[in-house]
């Protein structure tokens, strides 16, 4: 059935480039094209597309007129016409970016092949004589190159909701992927400097405020969406292509920050193969990275602070498994590029306005960390010791009553907070360390924080076990009310699945409860002594 439909396209678009060479041959040139470029919304097909991209480049050279007015129309119809493509492949699957999959969408597959005609069409424009006549060839020659490099980068950007990447399962040749390499190529012949270029758009204009060389203006067409400028970045640094046209005049730290607006638009985008593009680049750029490279003043930088929670959300809801681990050990090594006192000051922002308890619980384990790296390299103790953490488990400890029996919700934050506080209070007496009285503050704080967190296992413990009574008596058949189930929705057999883990989540947490108890009591005797 799908063989004959295939046929039936394959039909009616060979049909389709047979009347257009009959139109193109006999009507007027301007008044087809112009017709053309109308209708372009009414094409489904990419071979037919590419029939009509041959017969607009048959078309132009006989256009009469301002032909650069008549290009500009030409590549903005057919940017306008590739946008509700790119839409309709991130919402008919473009949010999949599964880690195996080798299955591609019909709409990734029309996309990529239209992307492909763009860029040869794009390769096919040269300087006739016709054009250079009109204003002179330095001028029309700067200006055709603006116009198609603006153009160019626009089209690299329709790229970023496609998976370009290489895959050895896969027979066939990534077309999509042809598309970017042909455009990245035109770009690089049409740019002296493609890490400029790749900047977003605040940092272009600054930079181009800055130098005013005939290069750098050259270098700086009109503004286009960060996401264009993005997926160019990834090109360069994560693809590692055009070596040969990148100036090595940069320090890491400067492509850093100027690219730092491109990550965020990749990482915040819906479509998981554009996450996946925004993780990659963001790993790579925090690599190049130095230990302690930004200090607490950096901090004032909203996008270095948006980055680590972008990345935090990335490491929870994305649904590629491998985007997931690469987020997870970017966050980490990204954290680390500051220096220990804006690290201190970066995890209690954080957390205080952080609300997921597995980030939240991530920072905290870092945290304790950095504790153990100060402690054994005897540097840097007032940051994370002392005064510090007395403040820093202040913020911890607010645990609200009326979260008391959602423990469960909360249980990795709380996990890391109890590792936090058993690991002080059984390092501490062994380090030589005072008598002090924030010392004794600590464990009077992290005390009370147990005995809470203890008591609200055993409320949500009760109330579970209750639960599960009820769960049993549905099983036998006696008439309990659905509406009063914790989980209505689900069958008997299942809930009572979710129930005992629970409990058993319930019975880890306390078995850490007894721990961190048994070493605050020890940690407070021996302060006393």
């Amino acid at each position: 059935m799908q063989k004959e439909v295939d046929l039936k396209l394959n039909e009616n678009a060979s049909l389709c480039k047979d009347l257009l060479e009959v139109v193109t041959s006999c009507a007027k040139p301007k008044e087809v094209l112009i017709s053309l470029l109308e209708h372009l919304h009414l094409i489904k097909s990419s071979v037919v597309f590419r029939a009509v991209i041959q017969c607009i480049q048959k078309l132009l050279p006989n256009i009469s007129g301002n032909r650069l007015a008549f290009l500009d129309f030409v590549l903005e119809s057919l940017h306008n016409h590739l946008k509700s493509l790119c839409a309709a492949v991130a919402k008919s699957g473009g949010d999949q970016a599964d880690d195996d999959s080798s299955t591609e969408s019909q709409e990734s597959r029309n996309l990529g092949d239209c992307l492909n005609a763009v860029a040869k069409f794009l390769s096919d424009i040269t300087l006739d004589h016709h054009i250079q006549k009109e204003s002179g060839i330095g001028e029309c020659t700067m200006a055709v190159n603006d116009l198609i490099l603006r153009y160019l980068l626009l089209f690299l950007g329709d790229t970023a909701v496609l998976d370009l990447r290489i895959r050895s399962n896969v027979s066939h040749s990534n077309v999509a992927r042809l598309s970017a390499l042909r455009l990245l190529s035109h770009i690089s012949k049409r740019s002296t400097d493609l890490i400029l270029l790749s900047f977003s758009g605040i940092a272009t204009q600054n930079k181009g405020k800055a130098s005013h060389t005939e290069d750098t203006e050259k270098d700086l067409p009109e503004l286009v969406p960060p996401i264009c400028r993005a997926v160019l970045a990834w090109l360069i640094f994560v693809e590692n292509l055009e070596q040969d046209s990148i100036p090595c005049v940069y320090t890491n730290r400067y492509i850093f920050e100027h690219s730092l607006q491109s990550m965020l638009v990749l990482l915040l985008h819906n479509s998981g193969h554009v996450v996946s593009k925004g993780v990659a680049l963001c790993a790579n750029l925090v690599s190049r990275l130095s230990l302690g490279e930004f200090c607490y003043m950096d901090l004032d930088n909203t996008n270095l602070i948006a980055l680590v929670r972008c990345l935090g959300k990335v490491m929870i809801y994305c649904q590629s498994s491998a985007a997931r681990t690469t987020a997870l050990s970017t966050l980490v090594n990204y954290i680390k590029c500051f220096k220990h006192e804006a690290r201190y000051i970066l995890y209690c922002r954080m957390l205080q306005v952080e609300k997921h308890a597995g980030f939240r619980g991530l920072l905290i384990d870092c945290y304790r960390q950095d504790m153990h790296a100060a402690l054994k390299a005897s540097i840097h103790m007032d940051t994370f010791w002392g005064t510090n953490f007395l403040e820093f488990l202040k913020i911890l400890s607010s645990f609200s009553s009326q979260d008391q029996m959602n423990i469960l919700d909360d249980s990795d934050c709380v996990l890391a907070v109890l590792n936090l506080i058993r690991y002080f209070a059984l390092v501490l007496p062994y380090h030589s360390q005072e008598c002090s009285e924030e010392n004794q503050s600590i464990c009077e704080i992290a005390r009370k924080y147990v005995e809470k967190v203890k008591e609200s296992v055993d409320l949500s413990r009760a109330h579970y076990k209750v639960e599960l009574e009820h769960n049993k008596e549905k099983v036998r058949g006696c008439r309990v009310q659905s509406k009063d189930s914790l989980f209505p929705s689900l069958p008997p057999e299942q809930e009572a699945e979710v129930l005992e883990t629970a409990l058993t989540r319930l019975d880890l947490v306390e078995s850490v409860i007894v721990f961190a108890l048994d070493s605050v009591s020890h940690c407070s005797g021996k302060l006393i002594q």
